[in-house]
């Protein structure tokens, strides 16, 4: 038998290493921090180590704990969020929390663009907007299929048609 997750609001917030406080106070008493440790999130199980970059969920109950990046967007999406019809700015506030977005107007479908964060293991510094084109769709044999930076045109900057992909047809955007 299958089940659905019922839809729930929870509260979050996105714990980096500049907003140490800032994750503190959400935890309400519920996490400590020390150089040597990092971010400890006190929980139903125990104490969990947040890393750079997850989130920390206030769930159903009062609890809280971590979550990583790629599930939480994989779970959640904010709330009361139009997925179609957005501007650049709500594009970039998607991007930024780990959803792909694309422009009704693009030409070739299976196209989107998403953030790619530096891990622990790389050797990025910073985070870049990237170009999925290898789901594209069209009959040309010629078409770039690839993963590259992005940059925005003004057309871009100034449209109001961009809208959230969904994850099931984000291809290889799923693991970023």
């Amino acid at each position: 038998m299958k089940y659905k997750k019922k839809p729930v609001t929870i509260e979050a917030v996105q714990y980096d290493e500049t907003n140490i406080e800032e994750a503190l106070n959400f935890a309400e008493g519920n996490a400590c921090y020390s150089r040597s440790e990092g971010l400890l999130i006190t929980t139903l199980e125990g104490t969990m180590h947040a890393s750079d970059g997850d989130y920390i969920i206030k769930g159903v109950n009062g609890e809280f704990y971590p979550c990583k990046p790629n599930i939480f967007a994989k779970t959640y999406e904010p709330e009361n969020r139009s997925t179609v019809g957005m501007t650049f700015g709500e594009a970039l506030d998607a991007l930024k929390h780990d959803l792909a977005v694309r422009r009704k107007g693009w030409n070739g479908k299976g196209i989107f663009i998403a953030l790619k964060r530096p891990t622990n293991t790389s050797d990025m510094t910073h985070a870049y907007i990237y170009i999925d084109t290898t789901g594209l769709l069209t009959d040309n044999p010629y078409a770039p299929k690839d993963v590259v930076p992005w940059l925005a045109s003004q057309t871009d900057m100034l449209a109001d048609d961009w809208e959230i992909v969904l994850s099931e047809s984000r291809g290889l955007a799923n693991d970023t």
